[in-house]
Order: structure tokens, then sequence, then C-alpha cells
């Protein structure tokens, strides 16, 4: 999965950073808006990646 942001114009925008910077940019906006008032989207919006599509694909297509 890849983190960025939703908006109107643009619909998903990548943030292009690795898991790391991206991990640690989550952490800030978390921090910034407190415990109280966060609501979906308001630190990130994640995107599965074509790889994470495939795993998926593949283990919904496993004999169980």
């Amino acid at each position: 999965m890849v983190a960025g942001d939703v908006t109107e114009g643009d619909g998903f925008v990548l943030w292009g950073t690795g898991a790391s910077a991206s991990f640690q940019r989550i952490l800030g906006r978390r921090e910034a808006i407190g415990d109280d008032s966060i609501t979906a989207g308001d630190i990130c919006w994640l995107c599965n990646t074509s790889s994470g599509d495939a795993l998926g694909e593949r283990i919904l297509h496993e004999d169980g």
C-alpha cells in the first residue's frame, strides 16, 4: 500500500515517500490533530499497489 491524500480535482495524490517517511508523516499529522477529532481521510488515504492487488487475487483464488 502507498499513502497519499485525496483531493476534489485530482483524486488520490501519492505522497511519493518511502515507508519510513510516510510513517513519520502519518504520526505527525495524527499528533497535530489530537485524539478527539480524527475523521476518515484527515491523516492520509491508503491505496493498494499493483503487487498488493496481485497478492490479494492469488490469496482469494487459493484452494483453502
